[in-house]
């Protein structure tokens, strides 16, 4: 089949973005379409089948990165992602390592300050009966976990979260970032995983380190997003509310929906390696690819709705929510038991809540994240 222009999609907005206001409302369009063509040039893979395929294919839809120039100070360079930004074999060496760290056993250690932290936060908005709960409590929430998992002072958390926004794609981004871990990195009592993983049996490079933890960053992204979208769900949904404060243990559920239904992160980036026909267009070599997880998420009955049976029980449905084949989401052990956690810490402090009159929500491009999210409840 021959390489054609398909119309630009009715959801890209003023800004040649791919993502209008509240995309939820496009990506049925969005899957039914197969292949569109970004007006940026990138190729928007959006088929559930196809998706999937291209998942589980890294030898076409590769993700390994080059190396781009930085000016901060310490940091040569802009450390490559560790590991998503390899492909087999080194990335088969970097999860071997890695995975210990974020296994299901690992995560649960972790609980304990988890709830903590969410408690602190909670807490400390409950007596004032409203908050933001995007910038008191989703934003700040991840990294408090990120700096106990890797051994950053807590004090920190705050300008590390600041400090976060990374662009791959671009030579100096995440300057300040980097010289801040590398600057933590070099301590004489360096970050307890760092230090454990520079002293391992296969160790790690102090680049490989510093890419990692830039990676830990950036990924605090899909879990600010994903308690964004589960407390507006519940707020705009007192039944399911509801239920969640009856039944608990049907946090676990809620949150496997959220991620289907919400897909924090909604598209992947791929290259490919060689030319590929999909839906009828054939995308050449070197080309930038999006797999659209959050069409991919959809499933048959096209209801963009939580799942709950006749007799009150969330049953959450498949999902490639966190990714899938070898890059899957290394992290998601640990990125459920986040949502939970937080989740179930708001209803013991906040058990009725509603969104704050008026309140009209903003979405940034690329992401399932609400911007702000004004909650109201009654004042103790």
């Amino acid at each position: 089949m021959s390489r054609f222009a398909l119309p630009t999609p009715p959801f890209v907005d003023a800004n040649r973005s791919v993502i209008a206001k509240d995309p939820a409302d496009y990506w049925r369009e969005l899957q039914a379409g197969g292949v569109f063509v970004d007006p940026g040039g990138y190729y928007l893979v959006t088929r559930r089948e196809d998706v999937n395929a291209a998942l589980r294919d890294h030898a076409t839809f590769a993700s390994a990165r080059k190396p781009l120039s930085t000016s901060g100070a310490g940091v040569k360079s802009l450390p490559i992602p560790v590991p998503i930004g390899y492909d087999p074999p080194e990335h088969s060496r970097f999860r071997r390592i890695l995975q210990p760290y974020f296994s299901s056993r690992a995560a649960d250690e972790l609980l304990p300050a988890m709830r903590e932290q969410a408690s602190a936060l909670i807490d400390a908005v409950v007596p004032d009966g409203g908050c933001d709960a995007v910038g008191d409590i989703a934003d700040p929430f991840p990294f408090g976990v990120l700096m106990s998992l890797c051994g950053l002072p807590l004090d920190d958390r705050d300008k590390l979260a600041a400090l976060s926004d990374v662009n791959w794609d671009m030579p100096g981004s995440g300057s300040e970032l980097f010289t801040y871990l590398a600057g933590e990195i070099a301590r004489d009592e360096r970050p307890v995983l760092a230090a454990q993983l520079l002293t391992d049996d296969d160790p790690f490079t102090e680049e490989e380190v510093l890419g990692f933890y830039g990676l830990l960053c950036l990924a605090q992204d899909g879990i600010q997003a994903g308690i964004g979208s589960a407390l507006l769900q519940l707020a705009r949904d007192p039944r399911l509310c509801s239920i969640l404060r009856d039944n608990p243990d049907q946090f676990g559920a809620f949150a496997e929906e959220i991620v289907r239904l919400a897909t924090p992160l909604p598209f992947i980036g791929r290259i490919t390696t060689k030319a590929v026909t999909i839906a009828g267009v054939t995308i050449p070599a070197g080309s930038v690819v999006r797999l659209c997880l959050a069409s991919a998420n959809l499933d048959e009955s096209g209801k963009p709705s939580v799942t709950v049976t006749d007799e009150g029980k969330i049953r959450p449905k498949p999902h490639w929510g966190f990714g899938g084949g070898v890059h899957r989401c290394l992290g998601s052990h640990l990125a459920r038991r986040e949502l939970r956690i937080v989740l179930r810490e708001w209803h013991r402090r906040i058990p009725d809540y509603e969104l704050a009159p008026g309140l009209e929500l903003e979405y940034p491009p690329g992401l399932r994240m609400v911007q702000n999210l004004e909650l109201v409840w009654p004042s103790t």
